[in-house]
């Protein structure tokens, strides 16, 4: 996801992910093939920063060649310990890279306040000090629990990016989860979100996932996930856009109102 700041910068919340080629299709790299041609198309040089939710290939995938390819001011994540069990090669190689290219690395957490821009209000709302486990097992469930919440204001509007924290709201005060525009935790694949949504109230609700996740038959739910988003958010009266089915979305605040728009028409297969 790419926050373009009213001040002209450009900073990164995750980098998507990889995919090796197959006979159907070609391999796949969310940096190199996605980012990277829309911050050209944009006209960005530098990227300002880079934030990682949490040390998923799904979440980080792309920020290994974005790291090698683009000037990036600031690498941030939460601080997972280097020696914590299950963390991969491919992470802290990114800490390196982020060093060595001349940008810097910090860690953050709950209650950190990010200058991005005058214009806008930039907090980290979990996790707390005590959230992640040192040393970790690397259990696929308490990374995803782990990730970086992150709450960003624009005048009247307040985007929410929960990383693949779907039970985020337990550490945070209700009132910083009311979002204009909540990123669906953990690509809305979870069906126990509502009370979280409810507490966010969102307008509208942006899922993100791809074509396969979003039609794969193999997954445990009755629906494919990207429908079952759309059910789920529905049915709470909010807007919903998921990218498998709309492509590129892009929502744009004014400081009162917000202004969504798709890269094509929505096509369901």
């Amino acid at each position: 996801m790419a926050l373009e700041t009213p001040a002209g910068r450009v900073f990164l919340i995750d980098a998507g992910g990889v995919r090796a080629a197959t006979e159907a299709a070609p391999d796949y790299n969310a940096g190199r093939d996605t980012l990277a041609p829309f911050l050209r198309k944009r006209g960005y040089q530098v990227i300002d920063g880079l934030l990682l939710s949490h040390v998923h290939g799904d979440h980080m995938g792309g920020a290994e060649w974005l790291l090698q390819h683009w000037r990036v001011g600031q690498f941030l994540d939460h601080g997972y310990p280097a020696t914590a069990k299950g963390m991969s090669e491919s992470y802290l190689r990114l800490r390196e890279l982020a060093t060595n290219n001349g940008g810097t690395y910090r860690a953050v957490r709950a209650g950190d306040v990010l200058d991005w821009d005058a214009a806008l209000q930039v907090e980290v709302l979990a996790p707390s000090a005590g959230t992640f486990a040192e040393p970790d097992d690397g259990s696929h469930s308490l990374l995803n629990m782990s990730s970086l919440v992150l709450r960003v204001q624009h005048g009247e509007n307040v985007f929410l990016f929960p990383g693949d924290a779907y039970h985020a709201a337990k550490d945070i005060a209700p009132q910083k989860l009311k979002c204009t525009v909540l990123t669906a935790p953990h690509h809305g694949f979870h069906p126990d979100t509502s009370s979280f949504t409810q507490l966010c109230g969102p307008s509208y609700a942006v899922v993100t996932c791809a074509a396969d996740y979003a039609n794969n038959a193999g997954t445990p739910y009755p629906r494919s996930p990207g429908r079952f988003s759309l059910e789920k958010y529905g049915a709470l009266g909010i807007e919903t856009f998921v990218t498998a089915f709309d492509g590129d979305i892009t929502a744009r605040s004014d400081g009162r109102t917000v202004k969504m728009t798709t890269q094509r028409p929505r096509v369901i297969p």
